[in-house]
């Protein structure tokens, strides 16, 4: 298999810690959310989370109808989706920031 012979470099995390922090922060996430958001981007299954918290299978389950609710999607995948371009605006507003003297025309 080519595949087996590939060199494997670990991926980089998508978000930094700011980032994250920043997301929460625009998306009204509870420190708890952000936790299971976190982790659901990592791509782990609901026992994982369970086990890394310390809680049900089934307290995962609520958190995540909960957080579906409130991020208007439907799946995990709608919610990378969402968190993506929570992260893409807010990459957009940081480089685009408003002009602290507002512009004004020359008469």
């Amino acid at each position: 298999m080519i595949a087996a012979r590939l060199p494997c470099r670990r991926l980089q995390p998508l978000f930094s810690e700011e980032q994250w922090r920043r997301i929460a922060v625009s998306m009204k996430l509870t420190q708890r959310e952000l936790e299971i958001v976190r982790l659901i981007f990592a791509d782990e299954p609901e026992q994982s989370i369970a086990a890394a918290l310390g809680i049900s299978v089934n307290t995962v389950r609520t958190h995540l109808k909960r957080l579906y609710h409130k991020l208007g999607v439907a799946s995990r995948a709608g919610l990378v989706l969402r968190l993506v371009g929570e992260y893409l605006a807010d990459s957009q507003a940081a480089r685009h920031a408003e002009p602290t003297v507002p512009f004004q025309r020359a008469a």
